[in-house]
């Protein structure tokens, strides 16, 4: 069973800080979120709204400060909607 584990551990580990916290944050989800969480969707809008700028702080916050699945899409989706009109709306 360890041993299965391996290759994913080699792949989050060879990528860059910011990335390695965004899996974690969304470990934080999976464990938080009991009855659902979508951990792939979870993770495509975590990296959504650090790619428009969102600090990895705000990302867990957000994570942590979650009721629910629904709470959590609706407070990245503010997230992401800030952070792209703070940047200029261009990606």
């Amino acid at each position: 069973m360890a041993f299965s584990k391996i290759p994913s551990f080699c792949v989050v580990t060879s990528e860059s800080p910011d990335t390695r916290e965004i899996y974690y944050i969304r470990g934080i989800l999976r464990k938080r979120l009991i009855y659902y969480c979508d951990e792939a969707e979870a993770l495509r809008l975590l990296k959504a709204a650090h790619s428009w700028g969102a600090p990895i702080a705000e990302l867990r916050e957000i994570a942590v400060s979650s009721r629910n699945w629904t709470d959590f899409c609706a407070q990245i989706s503010d997230t992401i909607e800030y952070w792209e009109k703070k940047s200029g709306g261009g990606h």
